[in-house]
């Protein structure tokens, strides 16, 4: 997954905030043990976080 660029920009236009909400799922039990599993296959995930 990287950043692909629009061949439109054109400086000088006014910026533009945009704000995505997702639900990438929740742990499988209100636990400590569960909650580092799902921490650490989520922070992994390269689509979820782009590594540079």
């Amino acid at each position: 997954m990287q950043y692909i660029g629009t061949d439109s920009f054109e400086h000088g236009q006014p910026a533009r905030i945009g704000v995505l909400v997702t639900n990438l799922g929740t742990p499988d039990a209100p636990e400590k043990r569960a909650l580092k599993t799902y921490l650490r296959e989520f922070l992994w995930d390269p689509r979820v976080v782009e590594i540079p």
